[in-house]
Order: structure tokens, then C-alpha cells, then sequence
């Protein structure tokens, strides 16, 4: 039997508090060096009670990507639906450069390299709604008449969906910046705006 991991009790202090030992740790010795008794000693648990909560040391990066698609999925519900759609993928884009990066950078870096290997295992506890929060936000827009219908929706979700995946190779190779530079913010969103059929009301 598949062992659940604990993600919506945001109030227990106990896996808010292995989540904190974790980016500690993973900032002083690195993710690889970490173990789950080095974990367990940090937060002051058994090793036992680490093992309540998640199943392995890499399923606290599927934690986190749980929580990222969780985080996502609430943005679009309180903050993105209704609005301009060309507005609205301008905000997902940006809210997800913001994501990244306030993330701790070594972890989040061990994260994608994991995402890619147990990829098909994650998407058995959770899918990754967010290409398809972006695609129905294409799509609402064709339908109103505000989005372009020269391309495809999954083209165009593909398109910025390109685009943001190869900005965090860029910040693992060096390019720290990458993820807040204002520069990259406005070609990411001028990509966006060439999606309008009507002229873009600018804040």
C-alpha cells in the first residue's frame, strides 16, 4: 500500500518544521549529503515519526511540487479568474518567476533534477494543472474574441511554457539574476501581448 504524503495540514507544526530543517540543511551541506536521521536530529523527531509524514528523503521535493500546483491552482481561483485573459497570463508568468525565486537556490535545484526523473511517479499524487490553468485562459480569450485563433491554445501554452522552463536552466547555470531581471519580465509579457486581438490597457 502506497504511503500518502501529508500536504494540506499546513498547521502541523511538525512538517512545517522538517520543510524549514530541510532548506537549512540543504543551504549548509547540500541535498545529496542530507540523510533522514540528519533531518530527524535537526527538527528534534524520531526517525520514525519523519517516516509518518513522507515515504523517502525525494518525497519531500514531491512535497514541494504537490504544494507548487496546489499554490497555483488557489492563485488562479482568487486572483486570475475573470479578469483579461491577456492579463491574466501575464500575472501566472510573473507569479511564477516570483515562485522560483524565492526559492532556496541549491534545493530548487535538486527539485528539477528529480521532477524529471520521477515525473510520471508525481503525476500519480498530484497532475500538474498549471499547462492547463494556462491553456483555459487561452482558450476563454479566443472564445471572447481578446486572444488571437492564428495558432492553437496548446500552441500558445506551449510557447510560454518554453519560454519559463529554460529561464531556470539559465539561473542553475550561473545566471542568478535571470528569474527578476525587470528586462526579461517585459519580452516575456511584449510575447504575450502579440496573443491580443484588442489593444492592450496598460496599469
Amino acid at each position: 500500500m502506497k504511503r500518502q504524503i501529508v500536504v494540506r495540514e499546513h498547521d502541523n507544526a511538525t512538517i512545517e518544521a522538517i520543510r524549514t530543517a530541510v532548506d537549512k540543511m540543504v543551504e549548509e551541506i547540500g541535498f545529496d549529503s542530507m540523510t533522514v536521521r540528519d533531518i530527524c536530529t535537526e527538527v528534534g523527531i524520531t526517525v520514525g515519526t519523519f517516516y509518518h509524514y513522507f515515504s523517502s528523503k525525494n518525497d519531500l521535493l514531491l512535497d514541494r511540487y504537490i504544494r507548487y500546483v496546489n499554490f497555483f491552482e488557489n492563485y488562479y481561483e482568487k486572483e486570475l479568474r475573470g479578469i483579461n485573459e491577456i492579463d491574466a497570463l501575464k500575472l501566472i508568468v510573473k507569479k511564477q518567476l516570483e515562485y522560483g525565486n524565492s526559492r532556496v537556490f541549491k534545493i530548487y535545484k535538486r527539485y528539477y533534477q528529480i521532477m524529471i526523473d520521477e515525473s510520471d511517479r508525481w503525476s500519480e499524487f498530484r497532475v500538474n494543472t498549471v499547462p492547463m490553468l494556462i491553456e483555459n485562459i487561452i482558450k476563454s480569450g479566443q472564445e471572447k474574441g481578446t486572444i488571437t485563433n492564428d495558432f492553437s491554445a496548446y500552441e500558445m501554452r506551449s510557447l510560454i511554457l518554453g519560454i519559463m522552463s529554460g529561464l531556470p536552466i539559465q539561473y542553475f547555470s550561473g545566471d542568478k539574476s535571470v528569474l527578476s531581471d525587470p528586462g526579461i519580465i517585459r519580452v516575456v509579457e511584449s510575447c504575450i501581448e502579440s496573443f491580443a486581438l484588442r489593444p492592450v490597457q496598460y496599469q
